[in-house]
């Protein structure tokens, strides 16, 4: 039996995983990680990587005009 997908408030994270960005902004996972190098927002901890919730949005913000 497949385990339940928790649901988490992202909006409230500082840090995100690509997953939960990517539910976030409702695009695909791929989109994510290049819009987040794009805005040097990606910080690695250890093997995993985060995004900066906060960068992210703020670059988003800025290339809709």
């Amino acid at each position: 039996m497949r385990a339940r997908k928790k649901a988490t408030n992202t909006s409230l994270q500082y840090l995100l995983t690509y997953a939960e960005a990517a539910e976030r902004y409702a695009c695909s996972q791929n989109t994510v990680k290049k819009m987040a190098q794009q805005a040097d927002a990606v910080v690695h901890l250890g093997k995993s990587a985060r995004i900066i919730a906060t960068k992210l949005d703020n670059y988003l913000c800025e290339i809709a005009g």
